[in-house]
């Protein structure tokens, strides 16, 4: 319409000879650019509102987070071959496998490592299921290596061995802990003289001198150290001195480690 109003009067006719009028009045709004801008954005707006809650929603309904299925082997002393099924899933002892052996149906976990019995377990573990087995080696080496004079002796990289005993820090501290209870609180210290075998294993252990009496300590010691395990040496053995230091408290008393080397 070229103005703001306008009036238009329509006549119908029938074919009888009957006639009617209809008279049509049209206004025009008037509405503002500014006016124009913002209702353009509020469309905008909800038809991006719109897409949202439909995209979003059928999101949040299909991508639900999974459940995951794990199963963790917890080894003692950590370290050794682990197999599912006879199939080697580690060399380093304790894990974590994710969705990554037979789910639903029994299956065989078997741990291998040098101077220990094998340990086996069937276990079943289902979906979603977060499975634990605790693998508690039983020493078999008697770790009576003895050296003898026709024997070459090599020396070991120091670097690498207290890497090794650090990874058993915790064993070897739960090792004074478990067996001690002191009357008064106090750093229980021990020195060891480890000998190597060729082959990289702690095959023997000499006791130097301790400031308390306990042969359980000592016999948890030489089981955790039975496995370390260093790069194979050029000679026929190799020896190192170390001394373990653990602050022991009375029973219920808390107990805080620490651990020295020489």
């Amino acid at each position: 319409m070229p103005g703001n109003s306008a009036r238009a009067t329509i006549e119908i006719s029938t074919g009888h000879g009957e006639k009617a009028e209809v008279v049509i009045d049209a206004l025009k709004h008037l509405i503002s650019p500014a006016m124009m801008v913002l209702a353009a954005a509020a469309l905008v707006l909800l038809a991006i509102g719109g897409a949202a809650i439909y995209f979003f929603g059928e999101i949040s309904a299909t991508t639900e987070a999974p459940t995951r299925t794990i199963l963790a082997v917890q080894v003692d002393p950590p370290a050794g071959e682990v197999f599912v099924d006879d199939v080697l899933v580690g060399k380093q002892g304790t894990l974590s496998l994710v969705n990554s052996f037979p789910v639903g149906k029994p299956f065989q976990v078997r741990v291998e490592l040098d101077g220990f019995e094998p340990w086996t377990k069937e276990v079943q573990v289902t979906q979603g299921q977060q499975f634990r087995v605790e693998a508690d080696l039983v020493l078999r080496d008697p770790m009576d290596f003895k050296i003898t004079p026709q024997m070459q002796r090599s020396e070991l990289d120091r670097s690498v061995l207290n890497e090794q005993l650090k990874h058993l820090d915790e064993q070897f501290r739960y090792c004074f802990t478990r067996n001690l209870q002191p009357d008064n609180a106090y750093t229980a210290a021990l020195t060891v003289r480890g000998i190597v075998s060729q082959r990289g294993y702690v095959a023997a252990i000499e006791y130097r001198s301790a400031n308390f009496e306990s042969e359980e300590v000592r016999t948890c010691l030489r089981r955790q150290l039975r496995g370390v395990k260093v790069p194979v040496i050029p000679g026929d053995y190799a020896t190192f001195d170390h001394t373990f230091r653990t602050r022991v408290s009375p029973l219920g008393a808390g107990v805080q480690g620490e651990e020295g080397s020489q």
